[in-house]
Formats: structure tokens, C-alpha cells, sequence
């Protein structure tokens, strides 16, 4: 039990973990693409201040023509950062997914091993039980009957406790690749969206 603890713990901290590295990589991309857009935007202005400084038609052509090419910069600027944002939400949102299916998996192992333990713990109390009629039998007919309920007994245990096992580890898959799925489906959506 403490090592089922143990490993759902060590799961839900790596997932936590992997979450904020990939919250902070997207909000340090977000960041990197907002001040390159500032720092464009000084530079167009600065050269923009220093043409108007300048007298004559040359200069206020010249001004004309880095006034909108720093305004045609300016906007690819601004859509460079509007892209970096959308980028970094998506892989947020992507690791959001995994994380939550990588959970599902997790949580699913646990259950499955409780399940095991359940029947490993009920086989041995059975064991018990039936241990006791073997050695009560007064006759081999006895006997050989008390053995056959504990093989019939135990099989049925098992071939139970089996497909419980098998029904949780495909419940366990569905729901994290339902979670997966549903990802790619919103982020192509996304995608047919913008473009």
C-alpha cells in the first residue's frame, strides 16, 4: 500500500513538475516575442524621430517612407507576438492534456493494484478456510470434495478478480486516450480556425 502511495505521489509530482516547466517555457516564449515587438517598435520610432529632425521634400519623402514601413513593421511585429501567444497557449494546452491522461494512468494503476491486493488478500483467507476442512475430512471422499471446492472456489476468484483487472485497464485506456483525442480534435480546430 505505501508503495502505492509512494508511486502516485512520485507520478503526481513529476506531473506537476512537467506542468510548470511547460507553463514557464510558454510564458518565456510569450515574453521574448513581446519584447522583440517593443524593441522594434523603438528602433522604427527612433529612426522615424531622427528623419523628422531632417529638413527639405528628401527628408519628408524619406520620413513618408519609414513611416510606413514602420508601420507595415510594426504590424508584422505585433502578429509575430499574436503568434508566439497562440503557440505557447496550445503547447500549454497540450501539456495540460497529457498531464491529465498521464493522471488517469496513475490513478488507474492504483486501483488495479488494490484490486490485486483485495484478491491476493481474500485467496490467502480462503486458503485458510478451506486448510481447515482438508484437515477436518474424515474420509477421502472428504477429502477429495473439500479439495475440489477450493480449486473450484479459487478459480472462480480469480477468473473474477481477471476480468475486473482487464475492465479497469481498458477503462484506464480509454479515458487518457479520450483525453488525448479530445486535445488533437480542439487543436485542429484551432488550426482550421486561423488559417
Amino acid at each position: 500500500m505505501t508503495a502505492d502511495k509512494d508511486l502516485a505521489v512520485a507520478v503526481k509530482d513529476t506531473v506537476a513538475t512537467a506542468k510548470e516547466n511547460a507553463q514557464k517555457r510558454a510564458a518565456e516564449t510569450r515574453d521574448a516575442a513581446q519584447d522583440f515587438g517593443k524593441a522594434t517598435r523603438q528602433t522604427t520610432e527612433t529612426a522615424s524621430q531622427a528623419l523628422q529632425a531632417g529638413a527639405g521634400t528628401a527628408a519628408e519623402t524619406a520620413q513618408r517612407t519609414t513611416g510606413a514601413a514602420a508601420e507595415q513593421f510594426g504590424r508584422l511585429s505585433d502578429e509575430a507576438v499574436k503568434a508566439g501567444r497562440t503557440m505557447s497557449e496550445r503547447a500549454t494546452r497540450n501539456m495540460d492534456a497529457v498531464m491529465s491522461a498521464q493522471s488517469v494512468v496513475a490513478d488507474g494503476f492504483q486501483t488495479v493494484w488494490r484490486e490485486w491486493f483485495a484478491y491476493t488478500q481474500g485467496a490467502l483467507d480462503r486458503w485458510t478456510q478451506q486448510t481447515k476442512a482438508l484437515t477436518g475430512a474424515r474420509t477421502l471422499t472428504d477429502l477429495v470434495t473439500a479439495q475440489q471446492d477450493l480449486v473450484r472456489t479459487e478459480m472462480e476468484q480469480l477468473l473474477k478478480t481477471s476480468q475486473r483487472m482487464s475492465e479497469l485497464a481498458s477503462q484506464i485506456t480509454n479515458d487518457a486516450t479520450r483525453r488525448i483525442t479530445q486535445r488533437a480534435e480542439e487543436q485542429a480546430e484551432d488550426m482550421r480556425k486561423s488559417a
